[in-house]
């Protein structure tokens, strides 16, 4: 039986794939891997065959009917693999080079010492940038500040199986897979660098950065509703600011908490969305 897997969002992005697929069965361990791929229903179909691994030894792909984006990808996976009655380690990763591959190695590693926690591999640099790096570095800080959560690691990341039920706590970690992850789960941090993309420039753009800021704290919209309300009655009981000031700032903050609220409730991959967005020829 194959202990270890990796799972890998994708969307359209096959050539990246291929190299990357190339350099983790050069870069792995001696042992039987299972790559799982949860294609995102990509608009351009893979133009290459797999190869014929020395570690690899299954890859399966599991068919989206609709576009969720990567962390409902994730989020199907983690449901799918789920209903397995397998026990195994599984490394989560994008394909598009970023997350390095050699330091798969280091997270199965720490996952077969630690198994009760979430290896989460903490950023220890960005290729993006310096404005893009600036924009970062400024949700981590306001992240911190309403939710009390230092998240500065995305999907990359290993667990046991024995912990996919605690990390899919009600449905969140569809919405944002750190979020879901240091929320619900003890984790154990592997710093690792940030490596250059095989393909392209990164597809994340500012508005982006905002939008899966968004997300995060969603995750934690009561805690965040709690912290709002604290520093803008602490700003009121401090006189800090005018009487037009914070008016305007209360307005921001009550829709700011609606909207945290609507995206809690409409990123959820639920059982009911994942049966019908997995394909069934599965």
């Amino acid at each position: 039986m194959i202990r270890k897997k990796i799972l890998i969002p994708i969307y359209n992005d096959w050539s990246s794939l291929e190299i990357l697929l190339n350099n983790l069965d050069e870069k792995l361990k001696q042992d039987d891997y299972e790559i799982i791929i949860v294609n995102d229903n990509s608009s351009q179909k893979k133009n290459f065959f797999f190869n014929k691994f020395k570690k690899i030894k299954n890859i399966k792909v599991l068919n989206l009917l609709k576009n969720l984006g990567s962390q409902g990808c994730i989020a199907v996976g983690l449901k799918f693999l789920s209903n397995l009655n397998e026990s195994f380690h599984l490394t989560i990763m994008d394909g598009d080079g970023e997350d390095d591959p050699k330091h798969v190695n280091k997270l199965f590693d720490l996952s077969e010492k630690f198994p009760d926690l979430i290896i989460t591999s903490n950023r220890l640099n960005r290729q993006d940038g310096k404005l893009f790096q600036f924009f970062y570095k400024i949700h981590l800080v306001l992240t911190f500040l309403l939710t009390f959560k230092w998240i500065n690691f995305g999907n990359f990341s290993c667990l046991h199986s024995s912990s996919l039920d605690q990390v899919q706590n009600n449905d969140e970690v569809g919405i944002a897979v750190s979020s879901a992850i240091i929320k619900n789960c003890y984790t154990y941090k592997s710093p690792s660098k940030r490596l250059k993309r095989y393909k392209d420039n990164s597809k994340v753009s500012y508005f982006g950065l905002a939008l899966h800021s968004l997300r995060v704290l969603s995750v934690f919209y009561k805690t965040v509703i709690f912290s709002s309300l604290f520093y803008f009655g602490l700003s009121l009981l401090l006189n800090f600011t005018t009487t037009t000031f914070n008016y305007i700032l209360f307005v921001i903050i009550l829709f700011l908490n609606i909207f945290l609220f609507m995206i809690y409730r409409s990123h959820k991959i639920t059982e009911n969305l994942f049966n019908k967005v997995l394909s069934k020829d599965q």
